[in-house]
């Protein structure tokens, strides 16, 4: 992460304790009926600078279904304020004055594991999305069962208001890397008769 999205994660996590830390992530893998865990890496909260890095590890358990084919989106598995869908998130009304603005860096990278008992029919294609200060990519690797995603966002708009006309281009921009941001991967299971 770069940007206030990085301050504001730095600010967030610099009072955590690892214990709340490990608490918070088994609660969200095993809330509502989900089997699963994960671990957590982080750069070190506490220095006052605009960038920060985490990488979570998860295993979830029971997640495809196994009687037909279907489709999975590729999403955060807990939720983050920093995540692309949340940087990129359009607001229902047009923007009609200047208002408030920054910039923000984000990059999530999947690693999907699927049984051998499954087989990938689809994945989405490669996607280069750039205008308006702002660059999006999304890049899908299937090598066997496991699908490596890659997906990086930055706005770079250059000053803390916008204006509406700006704000209306951006916009467009962010319709698309949310039509993006919903494709999903098509599998089916192998049934054996």
């Amino acid at each position: 992460l770069s940007g206030e999205s990085a301050i504001n994660s730095r600010s967030g996590w610099r009072n955590v304790s690892a214990d709340a830390e490990e608490n918070w992530l088994k609660n969200l893998f095993t809330q509502n009926g989900r089997k699963g865990s994960a671990s957590m890496q982080k750069d070190d909260p506490k220095p006052l600078i605009d960038t920060f890095a985490y990488t979570i590890k998860f295993e979830e358990k029971e997640v495809l279904m196994t009687d037909s084919a279907g489709g999975m989106y590729i999403y955060p598995p807990l939720p983050l304020y920093d995540s692309i869908a949340n940087l990129t998130q359009v607001s229902g009304e047009l923007e009609t004055h200047d208002v408030a603005c920054n910039s923000a860096a984000s990059e999530e990278i999947y690693s999907y594991h699927f049984p051998k008992q499954f087989k990938i029919l689809d994945v989405p294609r490669d996607m280069h999305i750039e205008g308006s200060y702002l660059a999006y990519s999304a890049s899908y690797k299937l090598e066997e069962n496991t699908l490596i995603v890659s997906r990086r966002f930055e706005d770079k708009t250059p000053t803390a208001i916008c204006s509406a006309d700006l704000m209306r281009s951006q916009r467009e921009i962010l319709q698309k890397i949310n039509r993006n941001l919903k494709n999903q991967i098509i599998y089916k299971p192998l049934i054996e008769e």
